[in-house]
């Protein structure tokens, strides 16, 4: 009659330290949540404009439709702000709007003081970083806007046996221009702030502020571009191809060698794609050296291979007699 009461302990006992350590389990998983909403983050936004009290000149239709905001702060926040369904649009009353929320000439709203301005209302723990667009354009007459090329203006070096693989991609790499077209029209191209990246061992991708404005009477769509740059570490490769010998006239010549190397670098992920008929080396009889050598040069080459060189550099010839 023992037996089934030893039995029923042993099992409640077990019972008691599977429940201990199903609530250790929880109560780590409470610390370690509770640990990481409380770290600071960074993401990104997107609200819908709703605007109110537009002139009568003004069509909410011409104005920008959302907002892009980025915004950081602890997790606990972030969280609550992006489960607050009140978040997900934002309301532009003209009618409530501070002074300090619009340019000199009032003829544009600064989103970036308006958000500021509203968050702080609010008492958010959430600090702005970056909205788009910067300003929303109210003027009532009539603006121009021209989209433009975007040039980057940075260096950059590689350390040894890396190089950039591909070309410099620019996002966007166009933006719109808009007001005086007098001076729009005057511009080829708006250029990134200076940035310098020395010795790259991997890709670079990176975001760069635009230059600001030189004149107030005109403003970007953006005020920053990403750039992005592959960069792998590069092999050597050769190929041997023959020689075209141009301008020889009526001449029978022979080259000696009709032959040559070229040698080149190339990035590793892309040694393989490279063939020898992508190449081709050429020499010009009327530049003979001393009426001895021949100077071969390498016309075409593919795009993604650097540092060619060609050896001999310098070839012999006979002129066959008839």
């Amino acid at each position: 009659m023992d037996k089934p009461t030893t039995k029923t302990g042993k099992q409640l006992k077990a019972n008691r330290q599977a429940l201990v350590f199903l609530s250790c389990v929880v109560l780590a998983m409470f610390i370690w949540c509770v640990n990481a909403l409380n770290k600071q983050y960074s993401t990104t936004v997107e609200q819908t404009l709703i605007y109110k009290g537009l002139p009568s000149k003004i069509s909410a239709a011409q104005l920008p439709k959302q907002l892009i905001i980025e915004i950081s702060g602890r997790g606990f926040d972030l969280m609550q702000y992006h489960l607050n369904s009140e978040n997900k649009s934002f309301l532009i009353d003209l009618n409530k709007l501070s002074q300090n929320v619009f340019t000199s000439n009032y003829s544009a709203i600064n989103t970036s003081q308006l958000l500021t301005a509203s968050l702080s209302n609010a008492k958010s723990q959430i600090t702005l970083l970056h909205v788009t667009p910067e300003l929303i354009q109210l003027d009532s007459r009539e603006h121009f806007s021209k989209k433009i090329p975007v040039k980057a203006a940075i260096k950059y070096s590689f350390q040894k046996q890396y190089a950039q693989s591909g070309v410099l991609i620019i996002q966007p790499d166009s933006i719109y221009v808009s007001g005086d077209s007098l001076t729009i029209n005057k511009l080829s191209f708006v250029e990134t702030e200076a940035a310098n990246f020395e010795l790259l061992n991997r890709s670079l991708f990176r975001s760069i502020k635009i230059k600001s404005p030189a004149s107030k009477n005109f403003s970007y769509s953006t005020d920053k571009v990403w750039v992005y740059m592959k960069v792998e570490p590069y092999t050597e490769g050769s190929v041997t191809i023959p020689v075209h010998l141009n301008n020889s006239g009526m001449r029978h010549i022979t080259l000696v060698p009709d032959l040559v190397t070229v040698n080149y670098h190339v990035p590793l992920s892309l040694y393989n794609t490279i063939r020898a008929e992508q190449f081709e080396a050429s020499t010009d009889f009327k530049t003979t050296i001393d009426n001895s050598k021949l100077k071969v040069v390498v016309v075409r080459k593919p795009k993604e291979v650097s540092n060619v060189t060609v050896s001999p550099e310098q070839i012999d010839f006979f002129i066959k007699q008839k």
